[in-house]
């Protein structure tokens, strides 16, 4: 597990200075959701008051990227961290569609921060819509984190499926997590964490998420959905109004988790939900760049049902060529 880390790259703006603490924020991510990251930590900067360190763990990582997290560092005058991970490490671990083995890259970030507090860790399509500062105030003494529940969906099988009594109701999204870094040394969760999925026996159907509500149950802090309001893109079809988001996307909302395949960074994404990801990408080093484009046939395919949806007829059409196009291409390839 030490071994994992191949090489960091610290881009450092923002000195520590008495009684004013650097705050860390955790990204644990692949090439597809780099753009993601960065335009997350920037919709932190532009809402908190807060002075940061951000670390990014990463199996991939480019010049012209590393450029964008550089400008990011200086503009903001913050503290940006490049973790570069041998995903190598992970080859053997299960993976889903929706989920790339960088899911698992945390549990070595919360190994490896070892003189660290605390960290808020955050998905890459977690976008701040406000002030996020007081999360940093709670006291978690004795505590493993402070986590946010999942779905009442997902809440309804979680203790048969892992056979955890008392889990359902506090089954949390591991999206968002403010953790005790401290205890997480303690309890040596890194260590137990890789041994529960190296156990082929058991099946995790959410994988790294499953594993920390195992190991983190009866003790934690529970925070309002505020901190992590989960929205679904998919939630657009059959909208006869595009500002039903608002009843999801409420005022008081912290974080917004953007769930599902279609992110808020894809160029088809041009909703009014979008707007709290746009304000952050148009003041990012990304600013300058295009949105996302389709890059596989998943992506194809839900790009073709949002144009049509979206009443882009032709659009739709091409996009279900390419979406063919590609597909016969993978069967062959």
């Amino acid at each position: 597990m030490d071994n994992a880390v191949k090489y960091i790259i610290s881009n450092e703006y923002q000195k520590q200075q008495e009684n004013s603490p650097l705050r860390d924020v955790v990204y644990c991510i692949d090439k597809n959701f780099l753009l993601g990251a960065g335009v997350s930590a920037t919709s932190i900067l532009i809402n908190s008051k807060e002075k940061y360190n951000f670390h990014f763990f990463t199996d991939y990582i480019d010049n012209h990227t590393l450029e964008k997290f550089n400008l990011l560092a200086k503009n903001f005058e913050t503290n940006v961290y490049i973790y570069f991970i041998d995903s190598a490490a992970f080859a053997k671990f299960p993976v889903r569609a929706k989920w790339s083995v960088a899911t698992y890259y945390r549990f070595i970030a919360f190994h490896y921060l070892s003189d660290k507090t605390h960290a808020l860790y955050l998905d890459a399509d977690v976008i701040c819509k406000s002030c996020p500062d007081e999360l940093f105030q709670l006291d978690l003494t004795g505590k493993f984190a402070a986590i946010i529940p999942d779905l009442d969906i997902v809440q309804e099988k979680c203790e048969a499926r892992l056979g955890v009594t008392g889990l359902a109701g506090k089954y949390f999204n591991a999206g968002v997590i403010y953790i005790n870094l401290s205890e997480w040394q303690k309890q040596h969760f890194s260590e137990k964490a890789i041994s529960m999925l190296s156990d082929k026996s058991k099946e995790f159907s959410f994988l790294d998420q499953d594993v920390l509500n195992i190991l983190f149950q009866g003790n934690c802090v529970i925070l309002d959905n505020k901190y992590n309001q989960i929205y679904d893109a998919a939630y657009h079809f059959g909208l006869k109004s595009l500002s039903n988001y608002k009843e999801t996307i409420t005022d008081e909302t912290i974080f917004i988790h953007y769930t599902s395949g279609s992110k808020p960074w894809l160029q088809w994404m041009r909703y009014p939900s979008s707007t709290y990801f746009d304000i952050a990408w148009k003041q990012s080093p990304w600013s300058n760049e295009p949105l996302l484009d389709a890059h596989n046939a998943n992506l194809l395919k839900s790009r073709s049902k949002h144009e049509f949806s979206q009443k882009n007829y032709l659009r739709g059409i091409w996009t279900q060529v390419r979406y063919i196009t590609k597909k016969l291409s993978d069967k062959l390839s």
